[in-house]
């Protein structure tokens, strides 16, 4: 059986991708495993977990029974997402919360391990990605559920600059592992638009036949019906300031 991580920041529409990539016979795409898992011990599990010890993952899943026991299953992959925050100073590398997050024993591990494929899900629409962030906080929701139509937030300009600039850096840094491991980049905004193409891009990069994909209604379903304007006060603020500062702009290999 062959493995795959997906990987990005959080917020970026990894859950619904990688419930429609689970859609395919082929392939076994679990949860966060290693959420419960600090530092350099992630790499450890995920391995464990990969080679089948069940007992090592909190709270196993189906996924992970499945891919265990059905023969036409060949991939099981998992998320391993990572926290784009304002809590850094001198520069995104030294924020304490992806030491515990493990971001670069992550590309450490996938460099030791270049079979191991990777789709890397983006997206690209700082201002968006903030209202999905902000909203989430706000209602302690943070997936499955829609916010409340009338919601609005205002979103702090620094700590939002301080976060896209975070989020830009590890995504670029995620980028890199296209230099060790198969690589695959997925933009949240194509598979909004259209889910099937998308999920399809990534079959086919997986070497599975997209036209084996199960159709059906999706379980998890967008949380906002509009877009940023609807939801942030100072939207316009904030478009400005982000506007300004040129080096937030995320930049990744297609």
């Amino acid at each position: 059986m062959q493995n795959f991580l997906i990987l990005g920041t959080q917020r970026t529409g990894s859950s619904a991708f990688a419930e429609a990539l689970g859609r395919h016979p082929a392939v076994v795409c679990g949860a966060e495993w290693l959420n419960h898992v600090r530092g350099p011990r992630k790499a450890q599990v995920a391995s464990l977990a990969f080679a089948g010890h069940l007992q090592f993952v909190k709270r196993p899943r189906f996924e992970l029974w499945r891919a265990m026991v059905q023969r036409d299953v060949q991939w099981l992959g998992f998320r391993w997402l990572f926290r784009a925050n304002a809590l850094w100073a001198v520069h995104p590398r030294f924020n304490p919360t992806l030491w515990l997050d493990g971001l670069e024993t992550c590309l450490s591990w996938l460099a030791a391990h270049p079979k191991t494929h990777v789709i890397h899900i983006v997206r690209r629409d700082a201002v968006d990605w903030l209202k999905s962030k902000y909203l989430a906080r706000e209602t302690q929701s943070y997936w499955g559920k829609s916010y409340p139509a009338a919601m609005k937030v205002r979103i702090p300009v620094r700590e939002a600059c301080a976060r896209v600039h975070s989020k830009a850096w590890i995504d670029r840094r995620l980028g890199d592992l296209r230099h060790t491991n198969p690589y695959h980049v997925v933009h949240y905004e194509d598979f909004r638009e259209n889910d099937a193409a998308a999920v399809g891009r990534a079959l086919a990069f997986l070497g599975c036949d997209p036209a084996r994909l199960r159709q059906g209604e999706r379980r998890l379903q967008r949380q906002s019906a509009g877009g940023a304007a609807d939801y942030i006060l100072n939207h316009a603020e904030l478009t400005h300031a982000l506007g300004i500062d040129r080096s937030t702009a995320v930049r990744v290999p297609s």
